[in-house]
């Protein structure tokens, strides 16, 4: 191929692909999208997307438990971390992120455990305790808490 048929065939690729305006990605979200928003200060953003998929029904969206679960808010890694937020001083991220737990999964005694770490860490010792004891009265209802932890025997 000469210098002038690449020329040409430059042209036209940029004719075809710059022609028509851009068009905008539809926004998915993932576990990845999720912790990035959050890792940039953008937390409002990555709940408002979240609750936009999740509607009213978390349980029946397989995709959104892999965003956010229960079981990961103590997890290090890419899952949305609430602990790991308190240790950066983000208090009030945090707390966001411990009532979209709970909010996601109400019958979670760890998403209520969660959400009282979040207001001992503000100083909300009322709400702490008022979380506390919500965590222990679904203790023993809570399937995904292990038999050990709830003091049954196994």
């Amino acid at each position: 191929m000469n210098r002038e048929q690449i020329i040409l065939r430059t042209v036209d690729f940029l004719k075809k692909n710059l022609a028509s305006p851009v068009t905008k990605h539809e926004f998915t979200l993932t576990n990845k999208n999720f912790m990035w928003l959050v890792n940039h200060n953008r937390l409002g953003e990555a709940i408002g997307e979240f609750r936009k998929v999740a509607g009213t029904n978390y349980r029946k969206r397989p995709r959104l438990s892999a965003i956010l679960q229960r079981r990961d808010t103590r997890r290090c890694g890419s899952t949305p971390n609430a602990y790991t937020l308190l240790a950066a001083n983000r208090k009030n991220d945090a707390l966001q992120l411990f009532n979209l737990m709970v909010e996601s999964y109400p019958a979670s005694a760890n998403a209520y455990d969660g959400l009282a770490d979040g207001y001992e860490a503000m100083g909300n010792r009322e709400q702490a305790l008022k979380q506390t004891q919500a965590c222990l009265a679904l203790l023993d209802k809570d399937i995904t808490i292990a038999p050990a932890i709830q003091g049954k025997d196994t």
